[in-house]
């Protein structure tokens, strides 16, 4: 029986999430999906931007690789106005960059922190 490559199809995801503290995530993912069986997605391009009324706190991206960057997963860096900070972006690898679900947790701490100082 000879061995068929999958075909594959496009699955784009752009959307807003609301967090605590008004910020506020948006996500733009591009994934192959496999046709199987079974069918399975795959990410390829992805961005989790985060920011609030007063400007960007964090994103993490895979647009391109930046300088001294092994791959082009990577975080930038904000101070709450929309000015990156020093050292940004920062590196977090192939292995380094988080789910979606991990990026709503982080902003969730923040949100949290920035609605009691305690």
């Amino acid at each position: 029986m000879p061995h068929h490559k999958p075909k594959l199809s496009w699955l784009r995801l752009n959307m807003e999430v609301l967090c605590e503290g008004a910020i506020k995530l948006t996500v733009n993912k591009l994934a192959e999906v496999s046709e199987g069986p079974p069918r399975r997605a795959r990410t390829i391009k992805y961005s989790y931007n985060a920011s609030t009324p007063e400007g960007n706190i964090l994103r993490y991206d895979n647009a391109h690789k930046h300088p001294g960057h092994l791959t082009e997963h990577h975080k930038h860096k904000y101070n709450g106005t929309g000015n990156e900070v020093a050292g940004s972006p920062c590196h977090v690898g192939e292995d380094g960059w988080p789910s979606m679900h991990e990026v709503v947790e982080e902003l969730m701490k923040m949100g949290i922190q920035t609605d009691n100082p305690d």
